[in-house]
């Protein structure tokens, strides 16, 4: 009998150091795993690119990113200015807001001296110049995305005294026409 429980108590034991041997072998597949993974290249994006939830747009040519990326990202916006010595110095912030309802922006743009909308794809921008002239605000509706909002000071600069509304507007369409809706 004294033979029968020896040979059980080894053959535990050996199952219970065969078991842990097991759980050991697993671990340290997992380590590995982790370590190559960690060894293997990130994925790199296009570092003159930034994006929110809704939409993400490339540093138009002539224009840099305008801030630390990573502040744009949780912030939810994009925003670049020109590159200094082009005579014209302009920048353009756009920013997303899921929460925000098209609906409720509508005073906003009562507020506005019109422009006609601005369409990029199937996105319409609406909204116009501030009271005093100094930018043109505009809204657009991303449906379930909630809100964009477009800010784009006037342009400034030894060449910008040139630009009439017009041309203004025209270069906002312009940069508009970069963004990608996702």
């Amino acid at each position: 009998m004294k033979k029968v429980l020896f040979s059980f108590a080894i053959l535990a034991v050996a199952a219970t150091m065969t078991s842990c041997d097991n759980k050991g072998t697993k671990n340290a597949d997992a380590k590995d795993s982790a370590a190559v993974a960690e060894a293997a290249p990130a994925e790199t994006a296009d570092p003159n690119t930034l994006s929110t939830d809704a939409f993400s747009m490339k540093a138009p040519e002539g224009y840099e990113i305008d801030g630390k990326v990573e502040y744009l990202q949780q912030n939810h916006k994009v925003s670049f200015r020109s590159v200094s010595g082009s005579g014209i110095n302009s920048k353009i912030d756009i920013c997303h807001d899921a929460n925000i309802k098209f609906e409720t922006r509508k005073a906003d743009i009562a507020k506005l001296k019109a422009i006609d909308p601005i369409k990029v794809g199937n996105v319409e921008f609406q909204g116009g110049w501030q009271p005093d002239g100094k930018s043109i605000v505009l809204y657009a509706d991303l449906a379930d995305k909630g809100t964009a909002r477009v800010f784009f000071p006037k342009p400034s600069g030894p060449k910008a005294k040139d630009l009439d509304d017009a041309a203004i507007i025209a270069k906002l369409a312009e940069l508009l026409s970069g963004l990608n809706f996702k």
